[in-house]
């Protein structure tokens, strides 16, 4: 398989800009946070877009060296972090990631929005570091 780095680079696009609509976000109080349902709204679908347009990316890469697609959105994370893709200890924060994905697309519980709230920072970071392992992948 040929990696397709237009789409990998417009991935990474997607997630910059995704990224810099959740920045502001940084800046909320918590109490401001959970009475502004558009604000939680577009978090929520941020961390969900996110860890979806970094599966799509990680899943690719792992298919071009032959390996099988992860069984799930925290595995393609652990997956690539196995095949070098990834520092296994960021691969580990996506996963977990990946797992709020899940609770927020699938609703299995109520959403905490505190969870979520104090979840940002760390989207922020986790999938800038991302973004920049991604591309130096790329340009290799």
């Amino acid at each position: 398989m040929v990696i397709d780095k237009e789409m990998i680079n417009d991935k990474l696009i997607l997630m910059q800009k995704l990224l810099a609509d959740l920045a502001p976000c940084r800046g909320y109080v918590f109490l401001q946070y959970q009475q502004d349902k558009d604000a939680k709204y577009k978090v929520e679908r941020i961390m969900h877009l996110l860890v979806e347009c970094a599966s799509d990316i990680l899943n690719h890469l792992l298919a071009d060296r032959g390996l099988p697609p992860a069984a799930s959105y925290a595995d393609t994370f652990i997956q690539s972090g196995e095949a070098g893709f990834l520092d296994p200890a960021l691969a580990e924060r996506l996963k977990g990631s990946a797992k709020m994905r899940n609770r927020l697309v699938h609703m299995y519980s109520d959403i905490d929005d505190k969870i979520v709230f104090d979840a940002i920072k760390y989207f922020l970071q986790d999938f800038d570091q991302f973004i920049k392992k991604a591309g130096s992948l790329l340009s290799q």
